[in-house]
């Protein structure tokens, strides 16, 4: 190869190298940009979900007491909605507090109890591990809550009672405990 062609190649090589390193740092860029939009987009989402109130633990037709007439599907709907706006990010966040507010610690505990059948008061870990379950949402809403036996469900609604749990002073601490203890309150019903 002459030194004219040698030139030329090694000319190309460099410009070939500002490419890519110029493509890199474009590409940096606009990682950090989708990172940035997708936090926008989640706070939006959640802002509309308050909005509209799919965000919000439905307090309207869930009581600590199932009204006469009203039917299983019923209630096994309002459970479900309980637990809609629930997200694995929600979730983690619970899951990584290593002191958790009486309340949030309080409904884990029930949720556990009506979860598992038996009155229980689990340790940290293991609520802990029900949260870091994956099938953890799925499960709450196909329980059925007439498979829980009745001694639990009184005593889950004893310790909400003793307690002075409910969903609003929940919602104040933590809004996915604020959407389990609305559940937890109908499945205890």
């Amino acid at each position: 190869m002459n030194q004219a062609a040698e030139g030329r190649e090694t000319e190309r090589i460099q410009q070939i190298q500002s490419s890519i390193e110029t493509v890199t740092q474009t590409l940096r860029q606009r990682e950090a940009e989708v990172e940035e939009l997708k936090r926008s987009l989640a706070g939006l989402q959640s802002e509309l979900a308050t909005l509209t109130n799919q965000g919000e633990p439905r307090t309207t037709t869930i009581t600590a007491s199932r009204p006469a007439g009203q039917n299983v599907e019923e209630n096994k709907s309002n459970l479900a909605d309980c637990l809609r706006s629930i997200k694995k990010a929600d979730l983690d966040e619970v899951k990584a507090l290593k002191n958790p507010p009486s309340k949030i610690r309080l409904v884990l505990d029930l949720v556990y109890g009506i979860l598992h059948k038996k009155k229980s008061q689990p340790t940290w870990q293991e609520a802990r591990a029900m949260l870091g379950d994956s099938t953890f949402l799925s499960n709450l809403i196909s329980l059925d809550p007439n498979t829980v036996p009745e001694d639990v469900k009184r005593w889950t609604r004893e310790q909400i009672n003793a307690q002075g749990l409910d969903v609003e002073s929940v919602q104040k601490v933590s809004r996915c405990a604020a959407n389990l203890s609305a559940w937890l309150i109908a499945a205890s019903a």
